[in-house]
């Protein structure tokens, strides 16, 4: 692998700039290519630049609220990335709750209603198995907020599938309107956000509980 990590971190006005760490690469997302779309606009428009060309072991894309929901600092971080250069993927999940969901998309369908039956619908329009929305995730693949860092290799896998959900997302109109109808968050009081995020965050633990075997996984947490 390269020599380290590039890890993005996002800010969208200047109430998010504050809490940026700035040992992280600041990405301005005030203008978003398609609104909505959250981290994973970024996450596809960065690497689509193919940031690996220029040596970077590892990619990342954090939101603002890194540090707060994880307690990690870019400095620890990439400490940690260094003492591991032969890890694929580190994980930093911000919530430890495993045990208390069959997995990360019946999680999901607590907080935001309609999740699985809009998302069995995406797969099958993607010619994606949806029988994987009902696979075991424990805590080694477990990861929300799309904190998480990996290789080239990952990344590449990674895209190509969740690529064919965002295609299939934009290709039909009536999943589009699903997608990016409003949905209110069950039990956090934020109002109501599209459920685009709420899928696209799931897709990466979808990914490792499927091709996990092929990668080095290392999952973080404050005690690391």
């Amino acid at each position: 692998m390269g020599s380290k990590p590039e890890i993005f971190q996002i800010f969208y006005s200047p109430k998010t700039f504050a809490l940026l760490d700035l040992g992280f690469k600041p990405f301005d997302n005030s203008h978003p290519i398609k609104p909505y779309e959250f981290e994973y606009g970024v996450m596809r428009q960065l690497y689509y630049t193919n940031p690996f060309q220029n040596g970077f072991s590892h990619l990342g894309v954090f939101s603002p609220k890194f540090y707060l929901k994880t307690g990690w600092t870019s400095e620890r971080l990439t400490t940690v990335i260094a003492e591991h250069n032969d890890v694929d993927v580190f994980m930093l999940s911000p919530y430890k709750i495993s045990s208390r969901f069959f997995n990360v998309w019946t999680q999901g369908e607590r907080s935001h209603p309609g999740l699985l039956d809009l998302m069995e619908t995406i797969l099958r329009d993607a010619n994606l198995d949806p029988l994987v929305l009902k696979i075991r995730m424990g805590p080694m693949v477990e990861c929300y907020s799309n904190y998480w860092v990996a290789s080239r290799r990952f990344w590449d896998l990674y895209m190509s599938i969740s690529e064919r959900i965002y295609r299939s997302v934009y290709s039909s109109d009536i999943i589009l309107r699903r997608v990016f109808s409003p949905v209110r968050l069950q039990y956090r009081g934020h109002g109501k956000i599209p459920y685009f995020p709420f899928i696209f965050e799931r897709i990466f633990s979808t990914v490792l509980v499927l091709y996990g075997e092929s990668f080095k996984c290392l999952s973080l947490d404050r005690r690391v």
